[in-house]
């Protein structure tokens, strides 16, 4: 198109001149000489002119582009710079992930290490000796395997450990009314070399005694850790509460691996809350509420659970970060005098709900108590009329057998959708 303007152009230039000749030899009696001389000189003037104005628009085009160029060439060096500065970020991001990760494994070891050798020095004499005998086994009426002998049972407990034959159940702790599901509660349970479950009516009478519980509750703890590990980007709006035994908080050799375990998970803190009996928090001595403000400090919150009097400082329980009370749903619909309450239940929940507590109705076993405790306003429920403790694996999430390989954790858990009403 550029092309043809120019030869258009040309052809007018030559015509102009052409016609500025004709008529100065006609009209004004140029000679034909002088009238060729001036038609050249025009088109001589018209050709300068236009090659002169192409020049300047040339010189245009090319200057645009040139600032165009010098745009892009900084806009890629910008570019460059930034992916340079995101390479640099991500490699100190992916060593300090590598360093702290290591830091885990490391810590977990140290920890498990620590739950052999208890288990171990711990291991009942005659197990030591390796002259167990097999006493009677009968079925109950539920179908669970009882042992008879404390010997035996104790045997079996401690073998169940040694080899981390311990399953992670949990149940659903519900919003009020509409049963959402909120948080989960962890429960361990212990499997035989036959696979059948020891329930904890059974293993808790020799574990408690034998010093074993802290073995139990830091399995317990390893799995929920693992769970929330690889679920919290799922599931930033559910947390798993883990029992912790009186045993396990008085323990004085394993309680601080313990906090030291969570100090490289305080990341969790949010997905994490440590639930103690009320009997074992009223027992605590000052180095027990030390090492809890420890846990606190990282951020973990905490759960009373197991409540037999309601005679206690709620405003004191939150300041020790408690942020959840738990209470027996049949105290709420009609044991609150005979559990030492001064006030109606409803007033109670009102009450906690000013120190900054959250109340909990556990044990709700049917419809009738699930509007009994709705009556007062109750906005958390647990129990079996909202789920049964389910084992990960039963779920549907879980692409693997639920348990913890032995010596160490089982990285390959998820969080189950525990069925509600």
């Amino acid at each position: 198109m550029s092309s043809l303007l120019n030869i258009l152009l040309a052809c007018i230039y030559i015509v102009s001149a052409a016609i500025l000749g004709v008529g100065l030899h006609s009209f004004q009696a140029f000679s034909l000489l002088e009238a060729s001389l001036a038609s050249a000189g025009l088109f001589v003037i018209l050709a300068n002119g236009h090659a002169a104005l192409s020049r300047s628009r040339e010189r245009k085009r090319f200057a645009k582009e040139l600032r165009t160029l010098k745009q892009a060439y900084g806009t890629l060096q910008q570019e460059f710079a930034d992916a340079k500065t995101a390479l640099n970020d991500l490699s100190v991001s992916l060593d300090r992930n590598v360093r702290t990760r290591n830091q885990e494994i490391v810590a977990e070891v140290q920890v498990l290490e620590g739950l052999i050798k208890q288990l171990h020095e711990k291991a009942p004499p005659s197990l030591k000796l390796g002259n167990v005998g097999r006493s009677p086994e009968t079925m109950s009426g539920e179908g669970e395997k009882v042992y008879q002998g404390n010997d035996l049972l104790l045997s079996v407990v401690h073998d169940a450990l040694e080899d981390n034959r311990v399953d992670l159940y949990l149940q659903p702790i519900v919003s009020l009314p509409q049963r959402r599901i909120r948080y989960y509660e962890a429960f361990s349970r212990l499997r035989d070399t036959e696979g059948t479950l020891i329930m904890p009516n059974q293993y808790l009478q020799v574990a408690e005694p034998a010093g074993l519980m802290s073995i139990v509750d830091n399995l317990l703890l390893f799995r929920c850790v693992q769970v929330m590990r690889r679920l919290n980007h799922k599931a930033n709006d559910v947390a798993i509460f883990c029992n912790i035994s009186a045993h396990t908080l008085r323990d004085p050799e394993f309680f601080p691996q313990f906090i030291e375990y969570m100090e490289l998970n305080a990341d969790l803190a949010k997905f994490i809350v440590f639930e103690f009996a009320q009997e074992a928090i009223e027992q605590c001595h000052s180095w027990e509420w030390d090492n809890l403000l420890r846990l606190a400090d990282l951020g973990f919150s905490f759960s009373m659970d197991r409540v037999t009097t309601l005679d206690f400082d709620l405003h004191d329980l939150r300041q020790k970060n408690f942020r959840f009370l738990k209470v027996d749903g049949q105290i709420l619909l009609g044991g609150m005098e005979e559990a030492g309450a001064r006030i109606h239940a409803a007033d109670f929940k009102e009450l906690a709900m000013r120190n900054g507590v959250d109340l909990i109705a556990e044990k709700i076993e049917d419809e009738q108590s699930v509007i009994g405790v709705l009556e007062y306003d109750v906005d958390f429920g647990q129990g079996f009329v909202f789920g049964h403790p389910r084992p990960i694996d039963e779920t549907g999430l879980d692409t693997g057998s639920g348990r913890l390989p032995r010596l160490r954790p089982n990285f390959e858990a998820d969080l189950p959708k525990a069925e509600s009403a």
